[in-house]
Formats: C-alpha cells, structure tokens, sequence
C-alpha cells in the first residue's frame, strides 16, 4: 500500500474480536507472500486478519472453523478473499471451492477480479486450463484439479457438489435456503472451513446476527473467528472517528490510484443523509459507518393488536354489526409498522370476521410480527379504485380513494428497476460470452479487437441500464393513466 505524509489511516484491528483457540501456528504468511507475488499487496489489517483465518492447532487441522469478516463497504474485502482463494486453490490444491454472493453480478465481478489476477502472474497462469465462462456456472479450473467456483447463492446452488472450503460474500443477505443448499457441501470433506464476509447486518440478517453474538459472547471452546470494524447502534453517523473505526483501509492510497479517503465519506454523508430518506440512512449507517441494524423481534417490532385484543373487542358479532357488508379492507402502513389508515370495501359477502382474519395474519411465514390495523373507515363499493395497478399509492380524502402520485411515481420506477435488473442479467450473460471470446481469440489481433469492441458495447448498455432511475424522468405524469404511459422505449415491461 502507499501512505501519504501526515493522512489518518482506518483501524488496523477490529472493534470486536474473537480468536480462534488452541493456536500452534498459521499458513498466513505463505497465504500473504502468495498473494503479493501475484500482484495483491495486502494491508497490515489484511495481513492480520489471514494470519488468524489461517491459523492451526498442533495437529495440523484449521484452528477455526468459521472465520468472519465485516467491515465497512469498499475496505478491502475482495482483496482478503482473493488472497483466501488463491492460497486455497495453488497451495492447498482444494478440489472445489465455492465463492457464493447474493446476486450474480457480484459474483461475477469477483470471478473477473481473480482471472485479471492469475492472468497477470505468469506463475499461476501456467497452471491453469481454461476458465468456464458459462453464466452461473463460472469457474477456474486447475490442471490439479482444484476448482474455484462462482455463484448466486439460491435453494440449488450447491447441490449434486462436494466441496471443501466454502466463500460467503454479501453474508448480510444468505436466506435460509441457501444455507440449506451450500452446507452439506461439506459433509462428505474433513478439514473444512467456511469464511463470512460482510458489511453490517440488516433487520433481516439472521445467519449474520447469529454469527455476531456468537463472536460477541467469546466462548472459548467455538472455533470461531470473528473480527467485526464496527461501531455500536447509538454511534453519530456523522462522528468521523466512528468512520475509521469502520473502515480499516480509509486513508490508504494504493499505486494503482485506488483508495478510500475520509472526504468521499463527508460527500456520503451529504448525498444519503442529508436528505432525510430513512432507507439512505440505514444503507449510510451500515455500510460507511459499520452501525447494524438491530435483528427483527417480537420485542423490537411489537404487534399493533394482539390475537387477545381481537377476540375481546372485536368479536364477530360486534363486526357484523358495524360493518354488516364488509368483505376486505386496504391499509396504508408507515415504514415502522404503524397504520395510517385502513378502508374498508362494501361487496356483497357479509363473513367479515373470516375475511378480516386472513387478511391480518399476526405472524409471516418467519413467526415474526406483522403489522395490525388501528382504526378503520368504511366507504361506498363505487368509490375503490377498479385499476389496482398503484394500489400501494392510494390515499384517503374524505370519503374517495385517491392516489398520492409521488407514490406511484415511485411504484412505477420501482417497476422500471425489476425490468432492468432483467436485462442487466441478460447482459451479464453476454459479458461472459464476450469473456471468452476475448480469452479465446489470444493473440488473433483482429478477432480480439472485435472481442473487445462487443464488451465495449455491452458496457455502454448496461450504463444506459443503470441510469435510468435517474435520467428516466416521470414527474411530468399528473394522473395514473399518464403515468403508466410512461416506459423507456428500449426496456421490456414487466
């Protein structure tokens, strides 16, 4: 790394740590001296951080067998994994490692991260065969044998596979299934040992919530390592020395011209805080400022009624005879699980009790809370929009449904953002085609400049893609109808 005279530099050490136990030596170094010979120069935090991950107990097996990693969004993560991944695959020969992340873009920007790597290092090119660029199945393939794999992670991702070392990116986001999927991986293999990477938990990161008490707790028997840059919920987003507590390389300038630096986290602060948007100052506080976001419980998301408060102040009877008509009802809920309004729609079915039952389950599909009515106004059949195409927009005046048109405006763009994440998935599939055809056209000047112009192409489409959100303008929509009119001309719908 290159440091500048007089710059403050990111923590090198972890707010929160947990070593692994019964430690006689570490294939760090060699992981280390691995990674630098290809081009990868480590930080004093990363060096670290390996030593540990790679550290053995006297027989020889892996002193943890969970490592965790989280720290700040753009700190170094992919440069650890890779150095992991290269040790894995040229000096322990692994037969199959699984790098896994949410998404598959992500994924394949790693796979494209490695294969500049080996690429430049004549070393570990030679003992390479060819790369597979096959969408979802990308892979780097030894003439050992050993094998590094790319993938989204998903309720199939490792089945049918036997892998010894698994890889999870993006660990804030791992579902449930996907644990089911990957894990019995492992079973067959001894030795194993699996790595979590991650900036902070969301509400919903239940494996990473577990990972975190447990790496909090200190049980010296858990082969568990656990180095967390974070800050603790109540932290100032704006406290700058919570920043560099967050982000170990703030403050690193590299030769190739890369590095975080303390003034690009102000321009953040300014772009996502400011503002007042809740959901761009949950995604400033976890990933800049290293603060999580608390797990979902039943004590941190009360519900509104009760099933005891139903059946003692709404029994049927006393609904059948307020509302004898009444069938379903439209709620307008906030975004900490309040209700604003709830409207209640006149058909001709009078079960109210039944309808209202299913349509304010206590707990989803997780038994966690959901949120439950608070007053209700019963208005005319005739006067509930027919067209639901914006239903989540609908707001009451008086005694009409109308639509509030900065919701839908967002609704509809909310549309647009699925529609490109479709396309942008297709690209990436021609991205990869075009991977190869560059890989395969080696020295053939005129195929590879053709190579290279179609990626060059591709890049400039998935650019236009992910602009739209903000070149693509509906404001000048005043009604419903005009604002369905409105798609970007080369976009699919939905």
């Amino acid at each position: 790394m290159t440091l500048l005279d007089d710059v403050r530099l990111g923590a090198q050490r972890p707010r929160w740590q947990k070593l692994p136990p019964s430690v006689a030596s570490s294939a760090g170094p060699e992981a280390v001296d691995l990674a630098a010979s290809a081009g990868i120069i480590l930080d004093d935090w990363q060096e670290w951080w390996l030593g540990h991950a790679l550290s053995e107990r006297p027989d020889g097996n892996w002193s943890a067998k969970e490592n965790v990693l989280i720290t700040g969004r753009q700190a170094g993560k992919n440069g650890v994994l890779g150095a992991l991944e290269l040790f894995y695959l040229f000096l322990l020969g692994d037969p199959l490692v699984i790098h896994s992340a949410h998404e598959l873009p992500t994924a394949i920007n790693h796979f494209n991260f490695m294969l500049a790597v080996i690429d430049g290092c004549p070393d570990l090119s030679k003992k390479c065969k060819r790369p597979t660029f096959t969408n979802g199945e990308q892979a780097i393939n030894l003439r050992s044998g050993a094998m590094l794999k790319f993938r989204a992670r998903g309720k199939n991702s490792g089945r049918g596979l036997t892998a010894s070392r698994l890889v999870f990116d993006e660990a804030f986001k791992i579902a449930a299934e996907s644990m089911g999927a990957l894990m019995p991986t492992l079973r067959a293999m001894r030795n194993t040992q699996i790595t979590y990477a991650s900036s902070a938990p969301k509400h919903d990161s239940n494996v990473l919530h577990g990972l975190i008490n447990r790496g909090r707790a200190d049980d010296p028997d858990d082969r568990l390592f656990y180095a967390e840059w974070g800050n603790p919920i109540g932290t100032a987003m704006d406290d700058v020395d919570a920043w560099y507590q967050a982000n170990p390389s703030l403050g690193v300038i590299r030769s190739n011209g890369t590095g975080v630096e303390e003034q690009s986290l102000h321009d953040e602060y300014r772009s996502l805080v400011s503002g007042g948007d809740e959901d761009l100052i949950a995604e400033f506080a976890r990933e800049a400022a290293g603060i999580g976001e608390l797990p979902l419980t039943v004590d941190a998301k009360p519900i509104k009624i009760p099933a005891d408060k139903w059946a003692s102040d709404l029994t049927e009877a006393d609904i059948l005879e307020r509302w004898p008509k009444a069938t379903s009802l439209a709620f307008d809920v906030t975004r900490d699980g309040d209700l604003e309004e709830a409207v209640v729609r006149e058909p001709n079915d009078a079960n109210v009790f039944a309808e209202i039952s299913k349509a304010f389950r206590l707990t989803d599909n997780n038994g966690l809370p959901l949120p439950q009515p608070t007053q209700y106004k019963r208005i005319a059949d005739d006067a509930v929009p027919a067209d639901r195409t914006y239903r989540n927009a609908w707001t009451l005046n008086g005694e009409t449904i109308e639509h509030d048109m900065e919701k839908a405006r967002q609704i509809q763009m909310d549309r647009i953002r699925r529609a490109r994440t479709a396309e942008l998935g297709k690209l990436d599939s021609a991205m990869s085609q075009a991977d190869e055809a560059v890989f395969v056209a080696g020295k053939d000047v005129v195929a590879a400049q053709a190579a290279e112009a179609a990626k060059a192409a591709i890049i400039d489409q998935k650019q236009v893609l992910r602009d739209l959100p903000a070149t693509f303008d509906l404001s000048k929509a005043a009604t419903t109808e005009e604002l369905k009119a409105l798609w970007p001309a080369d976009l699919p719908r939905l």
